[in-house]
């Protein structure tokens, strides 16, 4: 017997099958429709479904189903994925890390590695993430590789080369604001004013470049302020600016206190450096500008200061002040055929004093030469 027939194609029937308890099956030929109750239904085949109608909502599809949906193997999905309630969870490794929704946001629970770029119209936040400091620095709200572990960044021997892993470029356009207004490429703060820590170090930013080998500069930090197009500022213009602000009545202990400061440093035996060293160096380049001065030492009307300048020279230092370069040349100058001191030099440096209708000079002698 190759078929069970019941009626005809005219005809409404239904094949229904009662087993004990609550058990049924039933087909339902006029509403064609299959309905198991109580039964589970295994199958060692796969299980097709034709039907091509289209989901817009947790009742519509080819597919329906009112509970989960369990599978110990891939999932691959055709189209687009939608998850229709508030709250949605994807979950790694029963909790090991979470993608939480919530309105307008997708929280991380963990550290997301990605090989490729990511492209955030919305802007990237970790405003919500929990940073805890610990010995190993485990908690990262972005990280280019790590403290421990390098990042390689392989260069080929080809054509010119270049890199910038952190990449920001803004243009200011729009209406002009009726008040002031400020535009931060990047803002930073740190505040510690809860709790004293006599063992913490605290800092905005930490640069390190290390070089071992031959290279052609080493910057820890280059900044330009261009002036490309005739422009009015009513403030300031200053590549870069460092302001250190004591409130009024506190106290500060510290072996020192400045809003600037340049060193060399070292350890171990000594270095060999072939060209000029200097712990500070301020170039006048420009051509067409002719700049006041090339240092300016203002001291306020309100502030106090002992010294305009102060030379604290412990250790070998052969001059106090080394008049380099073309510079006396423009000054009085005079040898020992018509010197003031004993077969001397002398050399008498213009000094420009407030009030004064003509230049003062400092004398710079040489006071004794040995026969």
């Amino acid at each position: 017997m190759s078929a069970v027939k019941v009626g005809n194609t005219a005809q409404d029937v239904d094949f229904q099958y009662y087993g004990t308890g609550s058990l049924s099956a039933i087909i339902d030929c006029g509403a064609k429709t299959l309905t198991l109750v109580g039964i589970t239904s295994t199958t060692n085949k796969p299980l097709t479904i034709t039907d091509a109608t289209a989901t817009s909502s947790t009742t519509t599809g080819a597919l329906i189903v009112t509970g989960g949906i369990a599978t110990a193997a891939d999932i691959t999905c055709g189209d687009d994925l939608f998850m229709a309630s508030s709250g949605a969870v994807i979950n790694f490794n029963s909790g090991n890390l979470t993608l939480t929704h919530s309105s307008g946001t997708i929280t991380n629970s963990g550290i997301l590695v990605n090989t490729g770029a990511i492209t955030a119209n919305g802007g990237i936040s970790s405003s919500g993430q929990t940073l805890t400091p610990d010995a190993n620095r485990t908690y990262i709200a972005y990280q280019v590789g790590s403290r421990a572990t390098e990042k390689n960044i392989t260069m080929t021997a080809a054509a010119s080369q270049n890199l910038d892993p952190i990449q920001m470029n803004l243009n200011i356009v729009g209406a002009a604001p009726t008040s002031t207004s400020t535009v931060n490429g990047i803002y930073q703060q740190i505040t510690h004013d809860t709790t004293a820590m006599a063992n913490i170090r605290i800092k905005a930013a930490d640069w390190t470049v290390s070089i071992g080998k031959n290279a052609t500069d080493a910057y820890v930090y280059q900044g330009e302020l261009q002036h490309t197009a005739t422009a009015t500022l009513t403030g300031e213009s200053i590549c870069m600016s460092a302001l250190t602000y004591l409130s009024a009545g506190v106290t500060v202990t510290a072996d020192r206190v400045c809003a600037l400061q340049a060193m060399i440093s070292g350890d171990g035996a000594a270095a060999t450096v072939t060209g000029d060293c200097f712990v500070a160096y301020i170039v006048n380049a420009g051509t067409v500008v002719t700049t006041d001065s090339i240092c300016c030492i203002h001291n306020q009307s309100a502030a106090t200061a002992i010294s305009g300048l102060e030379l604290d020279l412990d250790g070998t230092v052969t001059y106090a002040f080394d008049f380099d370069g073309t510079v006396p040349d423009a000054w009085t100058t005079a040898t020992a055929g018509t010197s003031i001191t004993p077969k001397g030099e002398y050399v008498l440096i213009p000094v420009d004093v407030a009030g004064t209708t003509n230049p003062l000079f400092i004398l710079a002698a040489q006071t004794h030469t040995a026969a």
